[in-house]
């Protein structure tokens, strides 16, 4: 099990196993519990929310359910760290150096360089970035494994 710091980077995988209840929802919604009584800081790369629309695109979704998955998640509280030019910049370089099918995907490469520029740990369920987190200059905490 691994302890939660006050703050943490969270990825699409959080948003999406809250809102549909997948196998990691319950440690999810945990989390949501934690945050909402201010126990936590939930951090979010801004282009995260690209992240999520572009996944709920490729599942068929539509605009409509697009714009209410987006009201859903604001109701989460979290505060999105802008892109700004340095965390872009590293985000391309990670993805140059470790991109590629079954290795760092390329939005992944945001959350993963927005973890390293803020210095917070990155919650998150990809195997990839769990297993190369050093490699990556990142402190990484598995969803499905953090103790709250």
């Amino acid at each position: 099990m691994q302890r939660l710091p006050g703050a943490v980077i969270v990825d699409a995988d959080f948003f999406i196993s809250y809102l549909r209840g997948d196998e990691m929802a319950d440690k999810a919604e945990e989390l949501l519990n934690l945050a909402l009584e201010k126990k936590i800081s939930l951090l979010a790369s801004s282009e995260i929310y690209d992240d999520l629309i572009t996944a709920y695109r490729s599942q068929g979704y539509g605009v409509d359910d697009l714009k209410n998955m987006l009201r859903d998640i604001r109701v989460i509280p979290h505060e999105a760290v802008p892109v700004v030019v340095e965390i872009a910049i590293l985000a391309m370089d990670l993805y140059s150096k470790y991109g590629g099918s079954r290795k760092l995907h390329y939005f992944d490469s945001f959350h993963v360089a927005t973890s390293f520029v803020v210095n917070k740990p990155l919650l998150t369920s990809d195997k990839y970035i769990l297993e190369k987190s050093a490699e990556l200059g990142i402190k990484a905490i598995d969803l499905r494994r953090m103790q709250l």
